[in-house]
């Protein structure tokens, strides 16, 4: 049986589901170490800049800059100057998350930015005082990324639960638009499977379409294909079925917006659920917590 396209894979869970590691540090002086990424790493510059050596290119991280890692890669990390300051998260995901743009730099929002000031906040509930705003060396530094830390018992499930929705919301933040994945995941000169460019028009109809309920009759009429046939090559190509991969962009979407404040009954008319109830119904059995709940997980 032919395996679902890895670049659709997006609409599976972004759940972290182990965090290895989480801390905010700071370097007094300039120094260059070898990472080799035993998961999904996030490092975030908060002052200073630090350069990352990418095969045969570099990328220099300044201030309000982040830059997600692949598991199972070497990485070289120099602190370029004095006083560099750096929030980083290592954790592992259900899925391989190839939506996102690895090893490249990338500017965080202003919502991004609010999501990492609560993460360094439950930093410091969760491995206590030592693994918030120290100052460290990079042999030290590398240990803390390649070493699981032992969670302070003062801690709680419940701020481990914080820490893995921020993760999320800032995966989510930072995720390339459905559209866009699928295009540079094949590249422009590549050629593209019927079924393949079926596929993208249908996710790109679907990103554009989250205020409202679709149906498969009216994607099929947009596309000129039978029903029969846009459900077949949709499932060969993403794993799941259309209407399923519609309300996981709108359960991620929500998520985004309950993290800003948003109400739930608000977001459930922007969305096109039929009623709150129903919103937060369908919520939960995606993400196993009712939106207020989800929303007070980030608030503490």
């Amino acid at each position: 049986m032919k395996q679902p396209n890895e670049n659709y894979n997006f609409f599976n869970s972004v759940n972290a589901t182990t965090l290895s590691s989480l801390g905010y540090c700071s370097f007094a002086e300039k120094e260059r170490a070898d990472y080799c990424a035993s998961d999904i790493t996030f490092l975030y510059c908060d002052g200073g800049s630090l350069g990352i050596t990418l095969g045969n290119k570099s990328v220099t991280l300044s201030i309000g800059k982040g830059i997600f890692l692949k598991k199972a890669s070497r990485y070289p990390i120099e602190i370029l100057k004095n006083n560099t300051k750096i929030f980083f998260a290592v954790f592992s995901a259900e899925e391989i998350l190839t939506a996102i743009n690895y090893d490249s730099s990338i500017k965080i929002s202003v919502f991004g930015k609010a999501v990492l000031s609560r993460m360094i906040s439950a930093t410091n509930i969760i491995y206590g005082e030592n693994y918030v705003n120290f100052q460290t060396n990079m042999a030290e530094f590398i240990d803390l990324l390649s070493s699981p830390r032992k969670i302070s018992e003062n801690s709680d499930s419940e701020r481990g639960q914080i820490v893995k929705n921020c993760l999320e919301l800032l995966i989510l933040d930072n995720i390339k638009p459905a559209y866009k994945s699928i295009k540079s995941g094949f590249g422009g000169d590549v050629y593209m499977f019927e079924s393949e460019k079926i596929t993208e028009k249908i996710i790109s109809y679907l990103s554009m379409n989250l205020n409202r309920v679709v149906t498969l009759d009216e994607i099929a009429d947009k596309l000129f294909f039978s029903k029969s046939y846009i459900k077949r090559a949709f499932k060969e190509q993403t794993g799941t079925s259309i209407l399923k991969a519609h309300t996981e962009m709108k359960i991620n979407e929500a998520k985004k917006r309950l993290a800003g404040g948003e109400k739930s009954a608000k977001i459930a008319s922007k969305l096109g659920f039929s009623s709150p109830n129903h919103f937060s119904r369908v919520f939960k059995a995606q993400t196993g917590m009712t939106p207020t709940q989800y929303k007070n997980s980030l608030h503490f």
